[in-house]
């Protein structure tokens, strides 16, 4: 039997003393939507005797990253509006099941498949979470996002959705960059959040992309 490639082989993720990585994938691994889990399975845990808190096992995902996956030209624009609101109602997922996440940039974003008729995605390097039930966050150390941050937005009406709707409306915006279709940008663009509004809800982002999908059924 030949040795295993660099490829088969699982992606190693290591938690602070915190363990706020294997704690955030424990808690969304029982998060599922469209009959897939939200984030890569758990292989295997163990204690780490060089780091503080556990080193755990993921299993090694194909695919792109979102962002890699929207720059590319060869990909359709109707499809990548598509796997877009497929990743949107998968944070709408994760809301029913009690949880936010803030950092949805991209490249923490893994397109496994974007055939309309079975969308794959999973998320990735979750670091910072706030858990509704227990009303706390769990961030590493430095994260823009603490208990302090959360109840300073919940005082000022701001969603605790607002940083990720935020960064995805960027990719939203991405894609009619790409496409050269500056309806699409501006759809997206009414989603960009600005430091003193209110920010915009998981609802109304996939309202945008709905939209989004329509104006492009129209235009190619």
């Amino acid at each position: 039997m030949s040795n295993p490639t660099i490829e088969d082989k699982p992606f190693i993720e290591r938690s602070n003393s915190l363990n706020v990585r294997h704690i955030c994938y424990s808690l969304l691994s029982k998060v599922i939507f469209d009959g897939e889990p939200i984030v890569p399975a758990i292989i295997s845990e163990k204690q780490d005797t060089e780091f503080f808190g556990n080193v755990f096992e993921v299993e090694r995902l194909g695919g792109e990253d979102l962002y890699d996956y929207i720059k590319n030209k060869d990909h359709l624009k109707s499809e990548k509006l598509l796997v877009l609101l497929h990743v949107v109602r998968q944070l709408k997922a994760i809301d029913e099941a009690g949880y936010i996440i803030f950092d949805r940039h991209g490249s923490n974003i893994r397109v496994l498949s974007s055939n309309p008729q079975h969308i794959s995605v999973r998320h990735v390097d979750i670091e910072d979470m706030y858990d509704k039930q227990a009303d706390c966050t769990y961030s590493l150390r430095g994260s823009s996002m603490s208990d302090e941050t959360a109840d300073l937005f919940k005082s000022k009406g701001i969603s605790l959705w607002v940083l990720a709707v935020d960064k995805l409306a960027v990719e939203g915006e991405l894609i009619g960059e790409i496409h050269d279709d500056q309806a699409i940008t501006d759809i997206f663009s009414l989603c960009r959040w600005e430091t003193g509004e209110r920010g915009h809800s998981l609802e109304e982002l996939e309202k945008a992309c709905i939209h989004a999908i329509k104006i492009s059924e129209v235009t190619t």
